[in-house]
C-alpha cells in the first residue's frame, strides 16, 4: 500500500480550482443575472425537457453551497479537503486514467439515476454532483487502502473500511431517514457503481472479508463477459465494418 502523500497531482489541483471557481461564480451570477443561472448548469429535469444535455458535465464542477456564511464555507472546506485527499491518493493507487474515468462515469451514471428518480417522484430539484462523485472516490479509495487509518475530525483514527461504512450511513441512511429518497437512491447507485467498477473492471478486492466469495463470482462473470466480447462481438463488428469499407471502396 503506498504511503499517505501530500503532493497534489496537477490535474487534481486544476479540478479543485475549477470547482471552487465555478461554485463562487454561480453564487455571484445568481444575484446578478435576471434568470436562474443554477437552473442552467446544475442537474434538473430541464436536462431532458429543454435539451440542456451539458448539465451532467457542468454539475460535476459545482459544490453544494446555498450562500456565503461561516457554516457554508466550513462545509465547502471539508468537502474540498476530502476531494483533495481521495483524488491525490487514487492517482497513486490507480494511475491517471482510472480516477478520471471514475470521475466522469460517476457524473454520467448518477445523472441518469437522479433524472429517473426526479421523473418517478415528480420532483424538481437542483443537484450538484460533487457529493456523489466524492462518495465514488471514497469507495474506490477505501477498496485500495482498507487498512489505512483515517482521522475523523483530525483526532479519532479508525480504519478506512469503517470510514466507508460511516460514509454510507451518513449519506444513504441519513437521506432515507429524512425521507429524501432521491438523494438516497442517488448515493446508493453511486456507491454500487464505484464498487462494481473496482471489483469487476479493475479486479480490486473489497475491504470486507465476508464479501470476498461474492466478489470472486463477480470477477468470473466479468471475465466471461470480456471473453464473450473479445471472441464473439468484436470480430463480428470488425468483419462488418471491413466489408462496409470494402464495399464503399468498390463503389
Amino acid at each position: 500500500m503506498p504511503p499517505m502523500r501530500f503532493f497534489t497531482p496537477p490535474v487534481v489541483k486544476k479540478f479543485i480550482q475549477a470547482m471552487v471557481l465555478c461554485t463562487f461564480s454561480a453564487l455571484f451570477l445568481e444575484n446578478v443575472l435576471p434568470f436562474s443561472f443554477k437552473e442552467i448548469v446544475l442537474l434538473n429535469p430541464s436536462c431532458f425537457f429543454q435539451y440542456r444535455l451539458w448539465q451532467p458535465l457542468t454539475a460535476a464542477f459545482f459544490l453544494p453551497c446555498k450562500g456565503l456564511s461561516f457554516s457554508a464555507l466550513f462545509d465547502l472546506s471539508v468537502l474540498v479537503g476530502m476531494l483533495w485527499i481521495f483524488s491525490s491518493q487514487l492517482f497513486d493507487f490507480l494511475g491517471k486514467k482510472r480516477p478520471l474515468f471514475l470521475f466522469f462515469s460517476t457524473a454520467l451514471m448518477s445523472s441518469l439515476v437522479l433524472l429517473a428518480s426526479l421523473y418517478f417522484f415528480s420532483a424538481t430539484e437542483l443537484f450538484p454532483l460533487t457529493p456523489f462523485i466524492l462518495l465514488a472516490l471514497a469507495t474506490a479509495w477505501t477498496m485500495c487502502a482498507p487498512q489505512q487509518n483515517f482521522f475523523m475530525f483530525f483526532f479519532f483514527p479508525f480504519q478506512a473500511k469503517w470510514f466507508l461504512a460511516l460514509a454510507l450511513l451518513g449519506t444513504v441512511g441519513a437521506s432515507a431517514i429524512q425521507g429524501d429518497f432521491i438523494y438516497a437512491i442517488g448515493y446508493f447507485a453511486t456507491f454500487l457503481w464505484s464498487y462494481l467498477l473496482c471489483v469487476m473492471k479493475w479486479y480490486i478486492r473489497g475491504p470486507f472479508s465476508f464479501l470476498w466469495r461474492f466478489e470472486a463470482k463477480l470477477k468470473r462473470i466479468s471475465h466471461s463477459i470480456a471473453l464473450f466480447f473479445n471472441w464473439k462481438v468484436y470480430p463480428l463488428l470488425r468483419r462488418y465494418f471491413s466489408r462496409t469499407a470494402h464495399g464503399e471502396l468498390v463503389d
